[in-house]
Order: structure tokens, then C-alpha cells, then sequence
């Protein structure tokens, strides 16, 4: 699943190549209903003619704002990306005119939604699995929301300061630090991949309690989870499955890992004589060197 690394390199592609254009159709392969919508309206019918005017992330969800005060939500889920070029349709599918890795990559052809502007250029959700989520929603109240106002802070902002992490982990929870790092309502963006980079990174067992973790501990990790989602973002993002940028390119973070999928090779942390290897957390694999993550 895309990770906030991911949804912020998604979202700053956006604000590069769609903001301030109009939308003049709007194409959808989706059998679920598009909450925001009525049941007699189409997708079409609401945003013909709407400008975008930017976009946004919240966690792992894209908010793209258009004229008329409402939101396209986006959340990508497990397969999907949003990809920025021309197609035309031919054979009931959609083909890439663009060249390069939006028509080369197989990756890239599993089209669910396309947003064609008025210049001609389009939007595509690209969905292997279809579980990615789309709808709209009045932008006005949006952030106080059910569905948004349970998320936990954003780990990069500003005021996800050390005094308000430790004030997370202080929780009541039996629940190990590693499934206390994926539970959005703690800290919104954070998945399996970064994870498990930021514990090795922070020298923490994935088993340990969230309340257990000293001051020093503390601040490594916050320290750890700083690096390690901006180190994602500079890199484009993690293409380690699915992922693709707004070009229809691979991240790069995947060939930086130190712990993910690493399963049996060696630690790489300078003098550490450890193997990475794989645990189950919660339903989720975690991987770990038992040598120096205690």
C-alpha cells in the first residue's frame, strides 16, 4: 500500500501538472458507489466544467480541490497510483499515447477513472486490484469529518514534535510498537515498509511496547521516522510492488532498504554481525536484525 512517502510524491506531481486546469469529462470503471454522490448523478455531471485548484494530503489521502467548494478524496489503497498524460481508447481499453513508461510499463495499464481536461490532457487512477477509494465531498468541514478527524498527527509536521510523540507512545496498549506505528489513528502515513526501516534505523525490537521505549529511545525514533519518510520523498517513493509516480516512473526507495523483504541477509548496520530476519506482528510481516533492535 502506498505510504505517505508515496501519497507526497503523488500529490506534489499533481500540484505540478493539473493545477489550474478544467475538467471536461470525467470516465469511470468503478462498480461501487462514489460517496458524495447521488444516486441519479454521475461523476461527469458534477465535475464537468470544475477547475482544480490544488492538492493535499492528509495520512495516506489525496485531496484534490476544485472550484464550487468540493474535494475529489483519493485514498489509493493496496495497487493504486494516479498518472498524468494522454490516452486514447481503443478495444474498450485505455492506451497510453504517451510515450515512455505510461505506455511501456504493464504496471500502468490498469485504468479505473480518467479525467480528460480541457487542453486535452488527462488523469488516470490506475488500480491493478480495484481497491482503491474515490468520492467527493463539500471541502468546507472536510477536515473535521468523521472518516478524517480520527487520523493521528502527520509524523512531518511541524508540531509532531518529540514532546507530542512521547505523549503517543505513553498509551495503555499491550499492542507491540510495530503495530502502534501502523494504526492511523496514532500517527497518520506511516506503513509496513517505512515501519520497519525506522525501527532498524532506531536500533527498537518491533516487539516492544510503545510505553516501554526510554527518553533516548524516544528520540531516536522519532529522529529515525524524520529521516526515513524524507529519505522516501527524496527518492521518489517505494516501487518495491506497485507503486508509480504522476509520470508513470518507479520510486527508488526500494533499493535502499535495510530491513524490508531483507529476510536472511546480512544486517548491514556498520559492525553488526545480524541476519534480518522475519516475524509475524499482528497479521503483518515484520523484519528485524535480533542483534542490535532491542
Amino acid at each position: 500500500m502506498p505510504e505517505l512517502p508515496e501519497v507526497q510524491t503523488t500529490v506534489d506531481g499533481l500540484n505540478r501538472t493539473v493545477r489550474g486546469k478544467t475538467i471536461m469529462t470525467a470516465w469511470l470503471d468503478w462498480l461501487k458507489a462514489i460517496p458524495g454522490l447521488k444516486k441519479s448523478e454521475t461523476l461527469t455531471q458534477r465535475m464537468t466544467g470544475r477547475r482544480i485548484l490544488g492538492a493535499s494530503r492528509r495520512g495516506k489521502n489525496i485531496f484534490i480541490d476544485l472550484d464550487g467548494d468540493e474535494t475529489l478524496h483519493v485514498h489509493l489503497k493496496m495497487t493504486g497510483h494516479l498518472l498524468y498524460g494522454r490516452w486514447h481508447m481503443a478495444d474498450g481499453r485505455w492506451r497510453a499515447t504517451t510515450p515512455g513508461p505510461l505506455r511501456d510499463d504493464p504496471g500502468n495499464s490498469f485504468i479505473r477513472l480518467m479525467i480528460t481536461f480541457a487542453d486535452k490532457t488527462q488523469l488516470a487512477l490506475c488500480d491493478m486490484r480495484r481497491f482503491a477509494k474515490i468520492a467527493l465531498y463539500p471541502t468546507q468541514g472536510l477536515e473535521d469529518s468523521r472518516e478524517f478527524a480520527l487520523l493521528g498527527p502527520d509524523p512531518l509536521s511541524p508540531s509532531f514534535t518529540i514532546k507530542l510523540f512521547s505523549k503517543i507512545l505513553f498509551s495503555p496498549t499491550r499492542r507491540p510498537i510495530k503495530q502502534f506505528l501502523l494504526d492511523q489513528t496514532k500517527i497518520a502515513g506511516i506503513g509496513n515498509i517505512y515501519s520497519d526501516e525506522m525501527l532498524w534505523r532506531a536500533g527498537i525490537h518491533p516487539r516492544r511496547l510503545p510505553g516501554s521505549l526510554s527518553l533516548v529511545e524516544t528520540r531516536r525514533l522519532h529522529a529515525a521516522m524524520q529521516k526515513v519518510l524524507r529519505k522516501g520523498i527524496g527518492m521518489g517513493g517505494d516501487s518495491d510492488i506497485d507503486f508509480r509516480n504522476i509520470d508513470g516512473e518507479r520510486g527508488h526507495f526500494q533499493e535502499t532498504h535495510r530491513a524490508y523483504r531483507r529476510n536472511g541477509k546480512p544486517c548491514g548496520k556498520r559492525g553488526c554481525p545480524g541476519l534480518i530476519t522475519r516475524i509475524v506482528i499482528g497479521g503483518r510481516s515484520s523484519h528485524f536484525c535480533p542483534a542490535h533492535q532491542k
